[in-house]
C-alpha cells in the first residue's frame, strides 16, 4: 500500500521532470537556431569543434532522457 508521502514524492518528481524537459527543449531549440543562423564552418577553429561537440552532447542527453522516460533523479 502506498502512503501519502510516496504519492507526494511522485508528484514532485513529475513536476520536476516536466520543468526539466521544458528547459532542455528550449535550450535545444535555441542551439538549433544558432546553427541555422551561423555561416557554414569547416571545423577549422577549435571553437567550432566545441560547438559541434556541445550539440552532440545535448542531443545525447535529450535522447537518453526520452529513452528512459525522464526517470532521472
Amino acid at each position: 500500500m502506498t502512503t501519502s508521502d510516496d504519492i507526494e514524492a511522485a508528484d514532485r518528481a513529475g513536476r520536476r521532470r516536466a520543468r526539466m524537459t521544458s528547459a532542455l527543449a528550449v535550450i535545444f531549440l535555441l542551439q538549433q537556431a544558432v546553427f541555422f543562423v551561423a555561416p557554414p564552418v569547416h571545423l577549422a577553429r577549435p571553437v567550432d569543434q566545441v560547438k559541434v561537440g556541445a550539440w552532440v552532447c545535448l542531443s545525447v542527453v535529450l535522447i537518453a532522457f526520452l529513452a528512459t522516460g525522464g526517470m532521472w533523479r
